[in-house]
């Protein structure tokens, strides 16, 4: 019997069908008649750069490399995994599942984020799944979010809660897990947050957590209103360097790229059908969330392969229109507390890398999440550390879900 404030049960789910990854040559083809056929713009002002958004030498740079790609040999490689798809709720979900040979695996569930897709975790599962000797090991799940690549568009009114519906369904009543963690930033840690309300969601790992301040926002407002000789030792004393950076960082972003917010929550059908069959809009629109300074390291570049991968599997899918769905969905939402992960209810583990947005102090998470056990900052990685910081996220997996395995005991 489900315990008071449990999600409701989901209804049975389908048999899971396995998958391979397949685009007509057709499809191949126009998309490189695409590419050679645009005309690249001026540039917007002389010496633009990255001032006014995309710099169009790092979009030059892109469409050059995505018309000499080979989808084919990029294809092969997403094939060398399990790919199953599975009738959910009336959805057809999409997911990888790569089982570890180890008894002492704990299930994983990672969530990518927006605009991304299953593939930037692809990598990780070699190391993830059969690790060296003595290091923690885990079986792996990589959903394509609803609304995202292989997987089907969701119904008006869809939000995160049923995302996570969903995916606790694939776990348990799919592939038979007992207990799991879940993994994600982004819009795939807003859904992880919202799973550890499921009693088998033990764990939940983020890369971006959300948490508010202490005291109301309004508090805050004079630091920066008053004379910058009285207002910086206040700041100075009320945050750490490392603080005071993160935040200026999210200032900057939400100055000059946080009007996506407010277009997708209002019209996502704009944007989506104006990309969605314009490889140069669909290059300019997800490639700048992968290049743009304001949410990479410029130490750690994100490799361009695995830029022109998810970029060709939103072209070929032509999920770009349903991929902003759950900003509008979720509009609402946002003006409420976000999710909060109790110690009563499942466990919380933090990273924190240097150059993503939207990082808060470390005394918010733990006061706002009381589950939080565990928590790392990182001098470098951006906002798809699983592409830049592989070796950082495998490390702080293994070492918040080993200090907590005795959770999934048998639950393989």
């Amino acid at each position: 019997m489900a315990a008071p404030g449990d999600p409701a049960p989901a209804a049975a789910p389908g048999i899971p069908v396995p998958f391979k990854i397949s685009f007509p040559d057709a499809d191949v083809g126009r998309l490189r008649r695409k590419l050679a056929d645009t005309v690249l713009p001026e540039e917007i002002v002389p010496d633009a750069g990255w001032e006014y958004g995309l710099s169009l030498s790092t979009l030059r740079e892109l469409k050059s490399a995505w018309e000499s790609f080979d989808w084919r040999s990029a294809e092969e490689g997403l094939n060398a995994y399990e790919h199953y798809t599975v009738s959910i709720e009336g959805l057809t979900l999409h997911y990888v599942h790569c089982r570890s040979p180890r008894q002492d695996a704990i299930p994983l569930l990672m969530i990518h984020g927006y605009p991304s897709c299953f593939a930037e975790f692809l990598p990780l599962l070699p190391t993830l799944t059969e690790p060296p000797e003595g290091k923690q090991a885990f079986s792996v799940v990589l959903p394509s979010v609803p609304g995202f690549g292989l997987s089907s568009a969701p119904p008006r009114g869809w939000t995160v809660k049923d995302t996570a519906r969903v995916l606790d369904t694939l776990m348990t009543g799919v592939l038979g897990y007992t207990a799991y963690a879940a993994q994600g930033g982004d819009w795939g840690y807003l859904i992880a947050s919202q799973l550890a309300a499921h009693p088998s969601c033990l764990a939940v790992h983020a890369t971006l957590c959300v948490a508010p301040p202490p005291l109301p926002i309004p508090f805050y407002i004079p630091l920066y209103l008053l004379p910058s000789f009285l207002s910086g030792p206040l700041i100075n004393w009320c945050f750490t360097p490392p603080e005071r950076a993160a935040f200026a960082r999210t200032w900057q972003f939400l100055k000059r790229a946080g009007g996506i917010f407010p277009l997708a929550a209002t019209q996502p059908a704009l944007i989506g059908y104006a990309l969605s069959d314009s490889p140069l809009g669909l290059l300019a629109w997800v490639g700048e969330k992968h290049t743009t300074p304001l949410l990479t390291d410029p130490e750690r570049p994100i490799p361009v392969d695995k830029i022109l991968t998810t970029l060709s599997l939103y072209f070929f899918t032509r999920c770009i229109p349903t991929a902003h769905l759950q900003y509008h969905e979720n509009a609402s939402s946002f003006a409420e507390p976000p999710a909060r992960i109790s110690r009563s209810r499942c466990t919380l583990g933090v990273s924190q890398f240097a150059h993503d947005v939207f990082a808060v102090p470390e005394r918010w998470v733990r006061r706002y999440h009381t589950g939080c056990k565990w928590f790392r900052r990182h001098e470098h990685g951006g906002h798809f550390p699983a592409m830049d910081s592989p070796e950082e996220l495998v490390q702080d997996l293994r070492d918040f879900l080993g200090e907590n395995k005795t959770l999934f005991a048998g639950s393989r």
